[in-house]
């Protein structure tokens, strides 16, 4: 396949550059477009500011659902929590068990 696009180097593009300087001719815009883009530009409507005070976290739903899905989390994390000190108390206990038969 052939490569259409290739890497010039800064020598090539400015010569490019000098040709295409040497065929086209700069052209001033028309005042009436430039009046135009102007008026559109700054007629154009600005965002909304958002002011966000800080407060309490407002609750969606009912709150008697959010009671009970706050005290199923900290549950799960005691759990966590209990299973991971288990977990090391195993492998202390373990790693004694080994040390003691290599005596």
């Amino acid at each position: 396949m052939k490569r259409i696009f290739r890497k010039v180097n800064e020598t090539e593009l400015g010569s490019v550059e000098e040709l295409l300087q040497d065929v086209f001719e700069p052209v001033a815009p028309r005042r009436g477009y430039i009046k135009d883009l102007n008026r559109r530009l700054s007629n154009y409507p600005k965002p909304p500011v958002l002011i966000v005070s800080p407060g309490l976290p407002k609750v969606s739903g009912r709150p008697l659902t959010s009671l009970i899905w706050s005290a199923i989390g900290v549950l799960s994390g005691l759990a966590l929590l209990a299973v991971g000190i288990r977990v090391i108390f195993i492998l202390i206990a373990g790693l004694r068990a080994i040390y003691q038969k290599q005596i």
